[in-house]
């Protein structure tokens, strides 16, 4: 929960593909997105090469919970 602390996640494009889990498993990039943003992470769509994946950096600029913000004092 520490302001610049960071988070990668890595998951298969929601595209059907010969392989990698199922459909209903993977997570949209956006919802993905989406939910960084919620919990207070500054979003970056890392550029890879990678033909079946997608890459996003969260990094985080506020404290979200309060059991971590008393640590952190």
């Amino acid at each position: 929960c520490r302001p610049g602390g960071e988070l990668l996640v890595v998951d298969y494009r929601a595209k059907k593909s010969v392989s990698g889990p199922p459909m209903k498993m993977r997570l949209k990039q956006e919802r993905v997105e989406q939910e960084l943003r919620a919990a207070g992470f500054h979003v970056e769509v890392v550029q890879e090469k990678l033909p079946r994946h997608y890459m996003i950096r969260g990094i985080k600029t506020t404290k979200s919970c309060a059991s971590c913000a008393k640590k952190i004092k």
